[in-house]
C-alpha cells in the first residue's frame, strides 16, 4: 500500500495496512466488502460488511448479457428500446480460476464464450482497504449485429440517479413512467452512475464505456456493439475495460474520488531518490493542492500569454480603461492557470494553493484575461463555489509583485518592454492591438 498526495511526485514509500482480504473457494472479503460467486463463476452477492447490506436483490446475480442488436435504420448509431428486452444472460460451462490470492490483493478469473466465435474473460478483484468490487473485463469480440452488456442489479430505491459529465452530475430517471422518460432507456455517463438513497448508495464505475440502461433494477453497462454499417469490422478484436462496483455513505464525495483514481491511476516511473528532509534533490511540492473533496482540477497549465492586470495609483490603466488587478502586479507568460469545478451540486468552500508560491491571484474568464483579483494569503486563495460552478484562476509568482507592465491595454504603448503578439482576433480590437498579418 503506498499513499501519495494528487498533482504531485512523490517518492514510494510503503505504508501499512490493517486490513487483509481473506478468502475460501466462492468467496473473499475485506472489512468493508464480501463477493460470493457459484459454480461458473457468478457473481450472487455483493455485502457491504460496514453497514451489513447487502446490495442484489434476491434471486438476482451479476450477469453478462447478449442480445440481438438490429436498428431500425441507423445501425452505428440507434440503439432500439426492445433491445435489452431481447437478450438474455450468458449461458454455459465457464472456467474458473485464482489469479492472486494473498492478504493484500484477492483476483479470480472466469472465462467463457460468448456468442458464435467470441470469448470474455471477467477478473474479479478485492484489494485490501478498500471497498471497491473491480471487475476487469477483457473480451474477443468477433460477433455480428450484437449488443454485449453486464448488468449489476441493485437493492437500492432511488427514482434517479446521478451520470457524471464534464464539469458536474445530471439527473437520470429509473423508470419509464412518462414517453420522455421511456425515450431514456440508454443514458451516457462517463465515469460512474450512482444510484443512491438519503443514507447509502452503490455507484458503478468505468474507464471506458459511456452508455448506460437504469430501467431493470439496477445498473447495465454497454460494453461492445458489432455494426455492420458504414464499416463492417467496427469493433472487431480485443477490448479491455474496468467496472467497479462502489457502495459508498451520503453524497458522492467518495465516489469522486474512486473515478478519479479508477481513470487516472498511479504512474510509477524510476529516477534518483528525492531526499525527505528537504536538502538537494527534494520533491518538488504538489503543483497545485485543493482542500476540498467535492471540487475537481479540470486544468492546471502555464498562461498562453502576459495580460496587463494592474491599475494605476488612480485604479484607472494608461488610457482612463479600468482593469481588473491588483496594485503593482503584472501577469506574465509564467503565470500559472488553474481551472476547477464544484462536481457534486452542493456549495463548497475551498482553498486553493499553489505550490511554487504566488503573490497575485485573478479570476478570469475562459480566454485567461483577468476580471477580477483574489486576495492571495501565504500563496493560496479561499474561494466561495456555487453547486457545479466553474471557476479559472490566473496566479502571478512572487517576482510579479514589483514586475513592470509589458503594455497597454488601450493602444499598446510599452514601458518597461516590448509588446508581447496577441494570438486572438477580435471585432471590437483596437488597431494596434491586432495581431500582426500572418499569425
Amino acid at each position: 500500500m503506498v499513499s501519495v498526495p494528487g498533482s504531485a511526485v512523490a517518492p514510494l514509500v510503503e505504508r501499512s495496512c490493517d486490513d487483509v482480504v481473506a478468502t475460501t473457494d466462492r468467496s473473499m472479503a475485506n472489512e468493508s466488502v464480501a463477493v460470493t460467486w457459484d459454480a461458473n463463476g457468478t457473481v450472487t452477492s455483493i455485502t457491504d460488511l460496514r453497514c451489513d447490506r447487502e446490495l442484489l436483490p434476491a434471486g438476482r446475480s451479476v450477469d453478462v448479457e447478449l442480445a440481438p442488436d438490429q436498428p431500425v435504420e441507423y445501425d452505428a448509431w440507434d440503439l432500439e428500446s426492445w433491445t435489452h428486452g431481447l437478450g438474455s444472460p450468458l449461458a454455459g460451462d465457464a472456467t474458473v480460476q485464482w489469479v492472486r490470492r494473498d492478504p493484500l490483493v484477492a483476483s479470480v478469473r472466469v472465462r467463457r464464450a460468448v456468442g458464435d466465435a467470441s470469448s470474455i474473460e471477467l477478473t474479479y478483484t478485492l484489494t485490501a482497504g478498500s471497498p471497491r468490487l473491480d471487475i476487469g473485463i477483457d473480451v474477443d469480440w468477433h460477433e455480428s449485429e450484437r449488443l454485449l452488456s453486464l448488468m449489476i442489479p441493485l437493492d437500492v430505491h432511488a427514482p434517479e440517479a446521478s451520470c457524471d459529465i464534464q464539469f458536474g452530475q445530471v439527473r437520470r430517471p429509473t423508470h419509464a413512467s412518462s414517453p420522455w422518460d421511456a425515450a431514456k432507456f440508454e443514458v451516457c455517463a462517463h465515469r460512474f452512475v450512482d444510484l443512491a438513497e438519503p443514507s447509502f448508495g452503490v455507484a458503478v464505475l468505468n474507464n471506458g464505456r459511456f452508455g448506460h440502461g437504469l430501467f431493470d433494477g439496477g445498473i447495465r453497462v454497454s460494453l461492445m456493439r458489432a455494426a455492420r454499417f458504414p464499416d463492417p469490422d467496427a469493433d472487431q478484436g480485443r477490448h479491455h475495460v474496468t467496472v467497479t462496483v462502489l457502495p459508498h455513505g451520503p453524497g458522492t464525495h467518495e465516489v469522486l474520488a474512486h473515478a478519479a483514481a479508477l481513470n487516472m491511476p498511479l504512474r510509477v516511473v524510476s529516477g534518483a531518490s528525492g531526499q525527505a528532509d528537504g536538502g538537494q534533490g527534494a520533491y518538488p511540492p504538489p503543483v497545485v493542492t485543493v482542500d476540498h473533496p467535492g471540487v475537481e482540477l479540470s486544468a492546471v497549465k502555464r498562461a498562453d500569454s502576459a495580460m496587463d492586470g494592474g491599475p494605476d495609483t488612480d485604479g484607472q490603466a494608461d488610457g482612463g480603461q479600468a482593469v481588473g488587478g491588483q496594485a503593482g502586479g503584472t501577469t506574465t507568460p509564467d503565470d500559472l492557470i488553474v481551472r476547477l469545478n464544484e462536481a457534486c451540486g452542493d456549495r463548497a468552500r475551498v482553498t486553493v494553493q499553489a505550490g511554487g508560491g504566488a503573490s497575485l491571484a485573478w479570476r478570469c474568464n475562459l480566454l485567461e484575461e483577468p476580471l477580477e483579483p483574489v486576495e492571495v494569503i501565504d500563496g493560496s486563495v479561499t474561494l466561495e463555489l456555487r453547486p457545479f460552478e466553474l471557476v479559472t484562476l490566473r496566479f502571478a509568482p512572487e517576482q510579479a509583485r514589483s514586475a513592470l507592465r509589458t503594455d497597454d491595454l488601450s493602444g499598446g504603448r510599452s514601458r518597461g518592454g516590448t509588446t508581447p503578439p496577441c494570438r486572438r482576433t477580435c471585432w471590437g480590437c483596437p488597431p494596434l492591438r491586432r495581431p500582426p498579418a500572418g499569425w
